[in-house]
């Protein structure tokens, strides 16, 4: 298993529920399209954001040009 998996999965768990909220919350139907683009940001920057906290407190391995292998 990857060490970022979890963190995918988070960031997943986190899109969806954010994403069930704003939907939750919208009653117009034409804001979904912008809720789902949204939702799709929100997770991706969780994940990159984790990521980053993550490698920082050295419990993520880094990776990258400058690692030596």
């Amino acid at each position: 298993m990857k060490p970022t998996l979890p963190l995918i999965l988070c960031a997943v768990v986190f899109a969806l529920l954010w994403s069930g909220w704003m939907v939750f919350l919208s009653v117009e139907p034409r804001t979904l399209a912008i809720t789902a683009g949204c939702a799709f940001v929100a997770g991706w920057l969780w994940y990159r954001i984790m990521c980053w906290c993550f490698r920082r407190m050295r419990l993520l391995p880094n990776t990258g040009p400058n690692t030596a292998r």
